[in-house]
């Protein structure tokens, strides 16, 4: 009998291995390694036990497979709607795993952001970013998301030193400010730095170590914010972070955040209306 070995880690990672039989060379193995999320959508329906109902789990993003295993392959998929109700993964027995840091590849350059374009989207409208001040979470979930930010925020501001120096403005690289640290989240964004002439780069910096399609929170302040300073507000957007090399890939969108994304609502303050 065939053992499986998958699971979900608290990153909102599936592990998550084929058929015995399918090999890589198999049609339906080509296209789920060939899959763009931004075309086209693969849904999870996922059980623990025979005796249970499927349970919706949202939307796969492909993020690696295992090129030296086969029959089965094994793959790792992004859960783009992550996490789910804490009373979902109780009712199916479900206890997310830690993540684990990978082996930083020997081709990537350690503490550096690699400056890449916007993923490409499809003209088919797909599910934007959820603005939000907040989102459920799994216990601990908010303080390993704020050490990711921290992470992303850190590298940002080294890449933005490099960038004013490697242009002769040492003096400007030496203004830049850590707002996020200094002010809070009060500011609407997280770093104040500067464009080679002197002007202002108010940048909004979001990590994440899936792909660069993934969507993120955002709250209704920061969108503000963006409308606010529509020619100075900069969008960095780090994906594919990895702790072991302190790395990661990222493009940046420049204007209100209106302009560049799909915004969807998913939570509302609640208040109870007069008596009549």
């Amino acid at each position: 009998m065939h053992a499986f070995d998958e699971e979900i880690r608290e990153d909102g990672v599936l592990k998550w291995q084929s058929q015995p039989q399918q090999r890589i060379a198999s049609p339906r193995i080509q296209q789920l390694i060939t899959h763009d999320d931004l075309t086209n959508s693969i849904h999870l329906f996922l059980r623990t036990s025979k005796d249970l109902s499927y349970t919706y789990f949202g939307r796969l993003g492909y993020l690696e497979h295992d090129p030296k295993r086969e029959a089965p392959v094994y793959f790792e998929w992004q859960l783009m709607d992550w996490p789910p109700p804490p009373t979902v993964l109780h009712g199916l027995g479900i206890v997310p795993t830690a993540p684990t840091d990978p082996v930083a590849p020997t081709t990537t350059t350690r503490d550096t952001l690699t400056k890449t374009p916007p993923p490409a989207v499809s003209t088919t409208p797909g599910p934007g970013l959820a603005a939000s001040g907040k989102h459920a979470t799994l216990p601990g979930q908010d303080a390993k998301n704020a050490m990711l930010g921290a992470a992303g925020e850190l590298l940002a501001l080294s890449y933005e030193s490099d960038r004013l120096i490697a242009a002769g403005r040492s003096d400007l690289a030496a203004r830049i400010v850590h707002v996020a640290v200094v002010e809070g989240d009060s500011a609407g964004y997280d770093i104040r730095s500067f464009n080679a002439d002197g002007t202002d780069r108010h940048i909004e910096v979001k990590t994440t170590g899936g792909p660069a399609s993934n969507a993120f929170f955002i709250s209704p302040h920061e969108i503000e914010f963006s409308n606010n300073h529509p020619d100075s507000y900069v969008l960095m957007r780090l994906s594919g972070y990895s702790a072991a090399s302190n790395s990661a890939n990222f493009y940046e969108m420049v204007g209100p955040i209106s302009n560049s994304f799909g915004l969807k609502t998913t939570e509302y303050r609640a208040r109870l209306l007069p008596s009549l």
